[in-house]
């Protein structure tokens, strides 16, 4: 059986209402809240699309109930916290889609054993740490990880960096040091300067210092 409500403006769903559904459509409805924990007991369900709605907290924790899922979307949603482990339960996943929410915390390890995944999009989320690089993430052309600002590692074709730099911290408070030492040395000529300023010049100093030395 297959209901598709697509663009239907509902105001709410009963997911206890339908248990023996294989594909269900709820995208762009304008739902809202938490994703009722129903949703992740549905029997023999093949296809969840819940995209386009507003969605928050924690993807379902129920989700490792439907392992007969291939393909997930929760695209353009609220969804915080980093992806539950749950998820590593679907091992018959196709297409998983969770771009475009506000994901966070690192890519887990456990999506390189979905042995049939096809398409991964975890694009602007805001995850961090190591890319994995394999399964599905030796192939750059199917798996998407846009706007993912704190990623790095992974295979080439990603063009990640190999690290998080922590030097560029150490630059930015050099450029900081510089910046003030120009604004203490004019305002020492036009005779403003003040303990406050000196008093900031021996912070950013030690700030500088203690950057440099731990990232030296």
């Amino acid at each position: 059986m297959k209901l598709d409500l697509s663009y239907d403006n509902l105001n709410g769903f009963i997911f206890s209402a339908v248990k023996t559904l294989l594909y269900l459509n709820l995208s762009h409805d304008h739902l809202n809240g938490a994703l009722p924990t129903e949703a992740g007991q549905i029997d023999h369900l093949d296809t969840l699309d819940n995209s386009g709605n507003m969605f928050s907290g924690e993807i379902l924790s129920t989700l490792d109930n439907c392992n007969t899922l291939v393909v997930l979307v929760m695209r353009d949603n609220q969804f915080q916290r980093p992806v539950p482990q749950s998820i590593s339960s679907l091992r018959s996943i196709e297409d998983l889609d969770l771009s475009n929410n506000n994901l966070s915390g690192e890519i887990p390890m456990f999506l390189e054993a979905f042995h049939f995944m096809e398409v991964l999009n975890l694009s602007y989320n805001n995850s961090k740490g190591m890319l994995p690089t394999e399964g599905v993430f030796k192939n750059a052309s199917a798996t998407f990880i846009a706007a993912n600002n704190k990623i790095y590692g992974g295979i080439l074709e990603f063009r990640l960096p190999k690290c998080i730099s922590r030097h560029s911290k150490s630059k930015g408070a050099i450029h900081k040091l510089k910046l003030l030492l120009s604004i203490i040395f004019w305002a020492s000529r036009s005779g403003s300067c003040s303990g406050f300023c000196l008093s900031m010049l021996v912070e950013e100093k030690e700030s500088a210092r203690t950057n440099i030395k731990f990232h030296g």
